[in-house]
């Protein structure tokens, strides 16, 4: 890896890291103590501690549906969460210092506990202020004709409340039916006032593709996605709360 795509951290998150064996045979894998956080803190360090070095790689990407293991405003996440920093300290720091960093998490602890029902208490009300009607959300499906069938029908058998505007195609293509392609997306969400773009990821467009056109067009809309060959469409589009899932109901 050139020197000039790489920057030395101290830290890297745990959804994507590349560790080679030889390292990991000499600190060790995940600690299973941390139940859910601080894992990737934990194993960096030991790393560091061993004498190797941490980089951020900038030249790759992935999407990562981000908060989806706990909902940010439940107490258990909060709890979970201070109580990982808190079981980092007392492996790494001396019984002293550990006690010193773990009064400030408590603190901070009962900072965040009261933050979250306040938070809690204002979103239950703005909820029962706005309950007033159902809102139906303009979407455009990205996709192969087949795929696009596909999708409808997923969402048809979920009974969700989406408007479907139409489909867009990866590329340029005679005879197609389709709104345009991706690089009209912009002109394309303006027309239609698109709130939400279904991506299917398959034979004509791949991941990549779809992570640079959300890259570089930052576009004002939420994104879902559904894999071809899957029966569910997926998505994320907020850390603090639970994301999207789609599938096909199951016959009893």
């Amino acid at each position: 890896l050139s020197e000039n795509k790489n920057h030395v951290v101290d830290v890297l998150a745990g959804a994507f890291m590349m560790v080679e064996k030889k390292v990991l045979d000499k600190t060790g894998i995940f600690d299973e103590e941390f139940f859910m956080y601080g894992e990737d803190i934990d194993l960096s360090y030991r790393i560091q501690k061993a004498g190797y070095k941490n980089y951020y790689f900038s030249e790759s990407t992935i999407i990562h549906f981000k908060g989806e293991s706990t909902n940010k405003d439940n107490l258990q996440y909060v709890k979970v969460f201070y109580g990982a920093m808190n079981l980092f300290v007392r492996k790494h720091y001396s019984t002293t210092i550990a006690a010193l960093y773990s009064i400030f998490i408590q603190m901070a602890l009962w900072l965040k506990i009261i933050f979250t029902l306040n938070k809690r208490n204002v979103s239950d009300f703005k909820k029962n202020e706005n309950e007033t009607g159902i809102a139906f959300i303009e979407t455009i499906i990205v996709s192969t004709e087949m795929e696009y069938r596909t999708v409808v029908d997923l969402l048809k058998d979920a009974g969700l409340n989406l408007t479907i505007i139409g489909r867009v195609e990866s590329k340029e293509k005679d005879n197609s039916n389709a709104l345009g392609t991706l690089k009209n997306l912009p002109e394309l969400i303006d027309k239609f006032a698109v709130k939400k773009i279904i991506f299917c990821i398959g034979s004509e467009l791949l991941t990549n593709e779809i992570i640079h056109t959300i890259q570089s067009a930052q576009l004002p809309v939420n994104y879902l996605f559904h894999t071809v060959g899957s029966s569910s469409i997926v998505g994320s589009n907020n850390k603090n709360t639970a994301g999207d899932y789609i599938a096909v109901k199951q016959a009893n």
